[in-house]
């Protein structure tokens, strides 16, 4: 019975059967609620973003774990199930049935552990495969187990290159391809070796600064500068572009912080620690506000803007 109704009163009987259907309709409510949260189909998620099934949160977890070679659960769990971590674990347990995904577990910089998804090869090739469904032919996707060294800054990077996605489609753009370091480093290695083996050295090394403009990788002093992650991206009024994503440590150089600032990369940090080098190292150029700007390139020297740090 509807808590609006306006029933008339006939005495203290009738008002307490009313009561206690009213009750009863509330505790049904409640049970049918339960187990629309219990199916992982219960959209108690942000209202501001598209509705998406279950199912497609699961290809999108698959996707992302296949794209960017290693992501913690947790951020998982926020990304693609908007913090419903029951439905999360639904969706882990079944891509892990399907031989899609394996967990690893990672040593915290506190000392705790947290858990991370990798892809195994067939987890890559589903990958690949839902993304030419979206229209990303060209997508890379990668599978196995992380070195334990990088795993805790592969899995920065997966928040820091969201954090830039997230900004695009802010202004109205909308990312068409993310390439993490692995794929960039591969292709411009290899197209200098290939020219290097039918010329010589110095050939190769132009080989590998051309490779390297073709992808929007920015080349100082004779080094490639090749960031955690790019992500191509048309903008609202059409136009391409390309982000650079970078997620400094603490151990960072000053002088490195500066290069990849100057050629306008998106700046994160991947502590507290690790924003105050960063900070101290741009403030040697006489900028660093640490403020949170607007992702895409286009801050630093290059857009007249102040350098900015995106702290995870």
């Amino acid at each position: 019975m509807s808590r609006g109704l306006d029933i008339e009163r006939t005495g203290r009987n009738d008002a307490r059967e009313r009561r206690d259907a009213r009750e009863s309709g509330r505790s049904e409510n409640r049970k049918r609620g339960d187990r629309r949260e219990r199916s992982g189909h219960r959209r108690e998620y942000d209202p501001r973003q598209p509705r998406r099934s279950f199912a497609e949160r699961v290809n999108g977890s698959i996707r992302d774990v296949g794209t960017f070679r290693a992501v913690a659960l947790r951020d998982l769990v926020a990304r693609q199930f908007d913090g419903h971590a029951f439905a999360a674990h639904k969706a882990i347990a079944q891509l892990e049935r399907r031989g899609l995904v394996e967990r690893q577990p990672v040593l915290g910089p506190q000392g705790g552990t947290f858990t991370v998804l990798v892809a195994t090869r067939a987890g890559a090739a589903e990958a690949a495969a839902l993304w030419r469904e979206t229209g990303r032919e060209g997508q890379r996707t990668f599978s196995g187990a992380v070195k334990a060294a990088e795993v805790r800054h592969d899995v920065a990077v997966y928040r820091a290159a969201n954090d830039a996605q997230a900004r695009i489609e802010a202004e109205g753009g909308r990312v068409t391809r993310v390439r993490i370091d692995a794929e960039l480093k591969g292709e411009i290695a290899a197209r200098g070796e290939r020219t290097r083996r039918m010329r010589d050295h110095k050939a190769g090394e132009e080989a590998r600064a051309r490779a390297a403009a073709d992808l929007g990788v920015p080349v100082q002093d004779g080094k490639v500068l090749v960031p955690d992650a790019q992500l191509e991206y048309v903008a609202a009024d059409g136009r391409d572009g390309r982000c650079n994503v970078e997620v400094a440590s603490e151990h960072y150089r000053g002088r490195e912080i500066r290069a990849k600032a100057q050629a306008g990369f998106a700046l994160y940090a991947s502590s507290a620690q690790a924003a105050g080098v960063v900070r101290r190292a741009l403030a040697e150029v006489g900028s660093g506000t640490g403020g949170r700007g607007l992702a895409g390139g286009r801050s630093g020297s290059r857009g007249g803007r102040p350098y900015e740090v995106f702290e995870l």
